[in-house]
């Protein structure tokens, strides 16, 4: 079999494609048209600057205090909370610790309020309006855990000893 080479081929191609394209069979086909782009008028610019048609939906924007400054700490109070003892409702500095009693299975202490009642407490009791708990019961005081709270850090534990009043005499 013989190859062509160069012009023989080129023709041959040329012939083949000619032979495709009946002038009576093409049919040009419609350009599409560019796309249209909608040209706001006054009822078009209306709607999108007409209220929404749920109040609920609303957009409030959001407004900061003009006195608060972001770049500075946030100052924290520590929790306040009205717990449902009576040893909750006062300050640790008003509460008296005046008998302990140790060497038994579950230690316990008597802790006096500011009106002169004694309250018996455990470990685990919560003491004071600042949700502080005792810990650990000794022979001579109590250790009362306090969370502190520090803008921007963890919370630091304080350990508060709450000592026996000494005896007159």
């Amino acid at each position: 079999m013989k190859r062509m080479h160069g012009p023989g081929m080129l023709a041959a191609l040329f012939t083949t494609w000619l032979a495709g394209c009946d002038s009576d069979s093409t049919t040009t086909a419609p350009r599409p048209s560019a796309p249209t782009v909608p040209v706001a008028t006054e009822a078009t610019r209306a709607e999108l600057t007409a209220e929404p048609a749920s109040p609920t939906r609303a957009y409030v924007p959001v407004r900061r205090a003009p006195d608060k400054d972001p770049f500075r700490a946030p100052e924290l109070e520590p929790p306040r909370h009205e717990g449902n003892s009576e040893l909750e409702r006062y300050d640790l500095d008003e509460l008296k610790l005046v008998g302990i009693v140790v060497g038994v299975a579950v230690p316990r202490a008597m802790v006096e309020d500011p009106h002169g009642v004694g309250h018996m407490v455990t470990i685990g009791t919560a003491l004071g309006r600042d949700g502080a708990r005792v810990s650990a019961i000794r022979k001579d005081e109590i250790v009362v855990e306090r969370k502190v709270l520090r803008p921007l850090q963890k919370p630091l534990v304080e350990m508060l000893p709450l000592r026996l009043a000494p005896q007159p005499g």
